[in-house]
């Protein structure tokens, strides 16, 4: 039985329908409305934790509503913020095949401006970084090791995308973003070392000092560091790889180079 107090949608033309749709496969649209599209209730959860839920949309299936997390979420909406869809509309919707039946609607969050640094803050500085997967691992990497920042070149995947969002699993919500800019412009503001990350060449990461101030350059899947940016470095590092073995993913290089930098700086805490 479909709950009276919500307004329920089983055809595709429906206009609230076409408008979520649209939202989901259309970066241009979300910009032009500012809002971004949420997938599951643990991301719909965390963005509500970050920003509160009054203005979220909630589009869910009678089924998702009789799941406990799911209903309670609804519970805290007013219900003219919920609309009940059919399980063939959420499933045109979702990103992966066995959908969890909850999709939210959400304002953008704003990009927090550049404040002053903390002592000891890392900035994870991405330039053409492309694929989606890749961005959201990064972002969930950065926030948990403790990143101040992450700084995403111009030709960057939208960090506000469905893919990337699900992804970073809420980490998007948890640290400051600077998007679509300019590396040297942002670092301009950075007061501390910067150092590249090459394939082959630098300076092994593990023996290289990450404590304090520090801004970790990361290049694109393909290409790599631009010389541009190559050019802002004082120093470049690059993770020690077995003969034969021309690169690995993006997000694993990431995640090595900031739990490094964590590992140090423990130890320094230990004393």
């Amino acid at each position: 039985m479909i709950p009276s107090q919500y307004h329920h949608v089983e055809a595709r033309h429906n206009e609230r329908f076409k408008r979520v749709a649209k939202l989901a496969d259309s970066g241009k649209e979300r910009r032009r409305e500012k809002r971004i599209v949420l997938e599951g209730v643990h991301l719909i959860q965390a963005y509500a934790e970050s920003f509160g839920s009054q203005d979220l949309e909630l589009y869910v299936t009678v089924e998702a509503l009789k799941k406990t997390e799911v209903g309670s979420l609804a519970q805290t909406l007013h219900p003219r913020q919920v609309t009940v869809f059919s399980h063939a509309l959420i499933s045109e919707l979702a990103l992966v095949d066995n959908p969890s039946g909850i999709v939210a609607v959400a304002p953008t969050p704003s990009v927090t401006p550049v404040g002053d640094l903390h002592s000891s803050e890392l900035w994870v500085v991405l330039e053409g970084v492309q694929d989606p997967g890749n961005m959201g691992s990064i972002f969930r990497t950065a926030a948990a090791s403790g990143a101040g920042r992450v700084v995403l070149s111009r030709g960057c995947a939208d960090p506000w995308s469905p893919k990337c969002l699900r992804g970073g699993m809420g980490a998007q919500f948890l640290i400051p973003l600077m998007t679509a800019v300019s590396i040297g412009e942002a670092l301009n503001t950075f007061r501390g070392r910067i150092l590249a990350t090459v394939p082959r060449g630098g300076a092994s990461v593990y023996g290289m000092d990450l404590r304090g101030n520090l801004a970790l350059l990361f290049g694109g899947e393909g290409d790599g560091l631009s010389e541009d940016a190559l050019g802002l470095a004082l120093e470049r590092v690059s993770l020690p790889m077995r003969k034969g073995v021309e690169s690995i993913n993006l997000a694993a290089a990431v995640a090595a180079c900031c739990f490094e930098r964590t590992r140090q700086l423990q130890s320094e805490a230990r004393g």
